[in-house]
């Protein structure tokens, strides 16, 4: 009679084979997947983890979302010498947390070998930081300088605006090591993202509106802080300057609708062709709403990467100027033609099932998942091993 395997690690799929290796889910037909890439996964102790309420951070954790997708996709591998990349499970979300990072890295180092060997490069970590890597301390980010990071915040140059969060001037984000992904939530003005005319059988509203923002412009926190009322400096480098400048310009235009807040986002961002993809303190989702609703986003903040950018091309479904352009803006957008708005309507709905994590969170506009999120990335991934060699 055969001795069932003894199961172990965090989903239990692990056991020991008999050349004294691990093996994933033996006896019971794993099949990894035939594209890759193959990816191993650190396990943790559990003070790194387990013992960690997840509750007290303030977003959707980046980081147990791509272990749950790593661990059911079939790019998990067991054997670390076969594997492309290899993921740490760990949140580096701002001092608070980051200080997780160094003792979970010195950790992998002491017990396997694939870091020293790499000295970090195919490492992959999660960091759902308002301003990326430039939240983590300097000797932390020099130490993971060859690390693919997962962000949401995709600043690959040196802006003014946000010259206090650079060290030395090292960028946030670095273009073709890290990849910047769509932020995972569906609270306030997202929630109701399942009511997008994208998604077969919704309402269809008519795009009556040029264009579309709700937010705050200042940053304070105070609905009636606008210009010219954005005097703290804080208040004045919020948004890159962004949401100042349109506010300043376009809220008092016809056929745009500018303002500090709304009752209803489904209602405006169905209802409107354009919709301003802004930054706030850092990163911002505004524009991945937007296209999740099936507006055309607009970007218009320099040296900032949107999701998948540059390997996803949002000038192909999006509007891109520069920030000195912005007096332009209303000119620029008034005179695409119907045709041409239907066009990047049409590739933003595409663009939209690559920013939704609908494998993890479910499908809103009766999508596969096939393309989304999560895939996206591994597709990435693809790309950077074919391209290394």
């Amino acid at each position: 009679m055969t001795t069932p395997p003894c199961y172990y690690g965090t989903d239990c799929s692990l056991s020991n084979s008999a050349s004294n290796g691990q093996e994933l889910l033996a006896g019971l037909g794993y099949t990894p997947s035939s594209l890759g890439p193959k990816i191993f996964v650190y396990e943790l102790p559990p003070e790194f983890h387990v013992k960690r309420n997840i509750h007290k951070i303030d977003r959707p954790p980046l980081h147990l979302a791509i272990l749950e997708r790593l661990l059911t996709s079939g790019h998990r591998t067991a054997n670390g010498d076969d594997a492309d990349f290899f993921y740490l499970p760990i949140s580096s979300r701002d001092l608070k947390r980051a200080f997780l990072l160094l003792p979970a890295l010195h950790y992998i180092m002491e017990k396997w070998p694939y870091w020293n060997a790499t000295a970090g490069a195919r490492h992959v970590i999660a960091m759902e930081g308002d301003v990326g890597t430039c939240e983590l301390p300097l000797h932390v980010r020099l130490l993971t300088a060859n690390v693919t990071w997962l962000q949401f915040w995709g600043l690959y140059d040196y802006h003014p605006s946000w010259s206090h969060i650079f060290h030395n001037r090292i960028p946030c984000h670095v273009t073709g090591r890290d990849i910047v992904v769509p932020f995972m939530a569906m609270s306030s003005h997202d929630r109701y993202v399942i009511e997008t005319p994208l998604r077969p059988g919704n309402k269809q509203r008519p795009r009556n509106f040029t264009f579309f923002f709700a937010g705050g412009v200042c940053g304070s926190g105070r609905y009636n802080a606008v210009p010219p009322h954005c005097t703290y400096y804080k208040q004045q480098r919020y948004s890159g300057g962004v949401r100042q400048r349109v506010y300043e310009l376009y809220s008092n235009r016809t056929g745009w609708r500018v303002v500090t807040r709304t009752d209803d986002y489904a209602r405006d961002y169905s209802s409107s062709r354009f919709c301003l993809a802004a930054p706030g303190g850092g990163w911002g989702k505004r524009g991945i709403v937007s296209a999740m609703y099936g507006c055309i986003p607009v970007m218009a903040t320099d040296f900032l990467h949107e999701a998948f950018e540059p390997e996803m091309d949002w000038s192909r479904f999006g509007v891109r100027v520069p920030q000195r352009d912005i007096p332009r803006l209303g000119q620029l957008l008034e005179s695409f033609t119907d045709q041409q708005v239907a066009d990047m309507q049409r590739r933003t709905s595409c663009a939209a099932q690559h920013l939704h994590w609908s494998s993890s969170l479910g499908g809103i506009m009766k999508e596969s998942g096939e393309f989304d999120a999560f895939a996206t990335i591994m597709a990435i991934l693809r790309m950077r091993i074919r391209e290394q060699g």
